[in-house]
């Protein structure tokens, strides 16, 4: 499994859902920052896209919270197209 097919309750939580009139970004972009917000249930992601800082979240499963982390952590500075790539077994515990 990729991040590009993770799941919470249902939903696709890749690309993330990009905040105000910033929604076509998509997969667009390289990541420069990421913190986890609302109780570690969602990670805002920062990435910069043609010279500008646009912010979106993805939902969490709690458990994959420190896994994610990591792999985004490991990936600055990487497109979000390439991340969203990024294999998953043996990382997320819930797979």
């Amino acid at each position: 499994m990729r991040i590009r097919d993770l799941k919470v309750n249902g939903f696709c939580c890749w690309p993330p859902e990009w905040a105000g009139k910033d929604r076509w970004l998509g997969e667009g972009g390289v990541l420069r920052d990421f913190r986890a917000v609302g109780s570690a249930r969602h990670l805002r992601i920062d990435v910069e896209y043609a010279g500008k800082i646009f912010s979106g979240i993805i939902p969490v499963e709690k458990n994959d919270l420190p896994a994610l982390q990591r792999i985004l952590s490991n990936h600055i500075g990487k497109s979000l197209l390439a991340i969203g790539d990024l294999d998953l077994n043996g990382v997320v515990k819930r797979i």
